[in-house]
């Protein structure tokens, strides 16, 4: 057998099928290159990107540095103790922000809408009056500089198709007169093919006249605020009202806007890798509440990511829940009760909206956005992949050698990939893959034609 090896590897049919079969591996990566934006290999890597995010929340553990989050949940129980109302009571929503202010959140989120839709009875305009005037007395307390975000509800425009108008709301004055309540977007990317939310919007254009306007996402505001507070939130919404014009379609797209915080380049325009949500946090349906077993360190102390608090413990129950849980934490204010219908498909299962943005901001926050190695890595690594499949598919059939490759795939390029995706770099193993089985029916085709003799 070792003499037989070398003496078939000299052969003039050997080299032949290897020649042969770099051309085809050539053709085939190339190939792959030109259609990597189409259908079926974006679905082939969002299904191993899903595979690796499932992966990593048990195997890659969360850095001390990371940002901890207090979620306010409005649950089915809360929501029937209120007597089930259509819209989350305004009075309710301002003991839920009085508290969360209390203490010394880093930023409280209140994914509740707060437009005018239901201020229509006496009973719902006395609710908002006391919410209302609740933020302006919260604004003047000293020392009191707490950064809130409200939802900017969003409909389709009727006068320009394919954009969105903003909702008039009852804060439109307070949020206008108070720098520290902001808007933000909550929209986000939803794959049609399996209605799963994979993508974040990094902003929300408003086209309507005179001026066009861009809202950032919460995201996007949230890594700002942690990193430079109210002077950060300004440039960045110079370098979005820059993309007005464009967006709405009186100027010309340009090809690139980035935003610098924190250390980080966020690419403003980026591509569907770059949008992508790395979950950490899942939900668990079976107890209804947020499944982590992650701990941060605040403080010296080690808690939990994300805590989460059934509204009623403070609207209820006064006193119960100490507001010093609240301290150097995003507080998230959001809903999960079923007549809410704020439930969305992720990698990683169903979940309510609220949590989707716990995930949006902390994917952000600690990786980033996700980019590819250097275009000459991945080259490297494509001329190896093809000169190995080469070699073996001209030594063995094609059933073999697509084993033999695909393993060797498995034992080297997974477990660098999965190395390299906690410093938010995407190594593709997948594509790989595909490549080996196009290979497999081109390698029967060339040994019908050539022979299956060396």
């Amino acid at each position: 057998m070792t003499k037989y090896i070398p003496q078939r590897l000299r052969s003039a049919m050997f080299l032949r099928r290897v020649i042969i079969n770099i051309m085809i591996g050539l053709v085939i990566g190339v190939g792959l290159h030109l259609v990597q934006d189409k259908p079926l290999v974006t679905r082939v890597e969002n299904t191993a990107m899903d595979l690796l995010i499932r992966l990593q929340q048990r195997l890659i553990q969360v850095p001390e540095n990371a940002v901890p989050f207090v979620f306010i949940d409005i649950d089915e129980q809360t929501h029937r103790n209120w007597g089930n109302p259509y819209f989350v009571p305004r009075d309710h929503l301002a003991k839920l922000l009085d508290f969360s202010m209390s203490g010394k959140p880093a930023m409280v989120l209140v994914d509740i809408a707060v437009d005018e839709r239901d201020a229509s009875s006496p009973e719902e305009r006395k609710a908002i009056s006391v919410l209302t005037e609740s933020l302006k007395l919260k604004s003047q307390v000293k020392n009191s500089e707490t950064t809130v975000l409200f939802v900017a509800s969003s409909q389709p425009s009727l006068e320009k198709r394919g954009k969105r108008e903003l909702r008039p709301s009852f804060l439109d004055t307070v949020i206008e007169e108070h720098p520290q309540y902001l808007k933000f977007s909550p929209l986000f990317y939803r794959d049609q093919y399996d209605q799963t939310i994979r993508r974040w919007k990094l902003y929300e254009d408003v086209c309507k006249e005179p001026v066009p306007v861009v809202i950032s996402s919460a995201q996007l505001l949230a890594i700002t605020l942690m990193n430079e507070n109210a002077a950060g939130v300004n440039r960045l919404n110079k370098v979005l009202s820059k993309l007005g014009p464009a967006l709405c379609g009186g100027e010309k797209m340009p090809e690139q806007v980035e935003f610098s915080v924190g250390g980080k380049v966020i690419d403003l325009l980026g591509d569907r890798l770059s949008n992508r949500i790395i979950y950490s946090v899942p939900w668990d349906h079976n107890k209804q509440t947020i499944r982590t077993t992650d701990r941060v360190n605040v403080g010296g102390r080690q808690v939990d990511l994300v805590t989460h608090i059934p509204a009623a413990l403070i609207t209820d129950s006064v006193g119960l829940v100490e507001s010093t849980i609240l301290d150097d934490r995003v507080v998230v204010i959001g809903a999960t009760f079923e007549d809410g219908r704020d439930w969305h498909m992720t990698p990683i299962g169903y979940m309510p909206g609220a949590t989707v943005l716990i995930n949006a901001i902390h994917s952000l926050i600690q990786y980033g956005q996700m980019k590819r190695p250097p275009f000459w890595i991945i080259l490297c690594l494509e001329m190896v992949m093809i000169l190995l499949a080469s070699v073996v598919f001209a030594l063995l059939q094609s059933f073999l050698a697509k084993l033999l490759v695909g393993a060797v795939v498995l034992v080297v390029l997974i477990p660098a990939t999965f190395h390299i995706f906690k410093y938010g770099i995407w190594l593709d193993f997948a594509l790989p893959f595909v490549a080996i089985q196009f290979h497999e029916t081109v390698a029967k085709w060339e040994h019908t034609l050539l022979g299956k003799s060396a």
